[in-house]
């Protein structure tokens, strides 16, 4: 029974993830947080700051 409610609950956290981290995310300590903590993983930073930097070409 426990195995079922875990898997409902799974379930559930899947089909409403974007909305449920949209509500994390609101909490202004919460996202700076998340940006300190993502920024400060190398692999992370190496492929998002040039990204952000480079011109669109056109």
């Amino acid at each position: 029974m426990m195995m079922i409610s875990i898997g409902i609950l799974m379930g559930m956290i899947y089909k409403w993830r974007y909305r449920l981290l949209n509500v994390v995310l609101a909490v202004g300590l919460i996202r700076r947080l998340a940006v300190k903590v993502t920024l400060n993983l190398p692999q992370f930073r190496k492929k998002m700051i040039p990204a952000l930097f480079e011109r669109p070409q056109s």
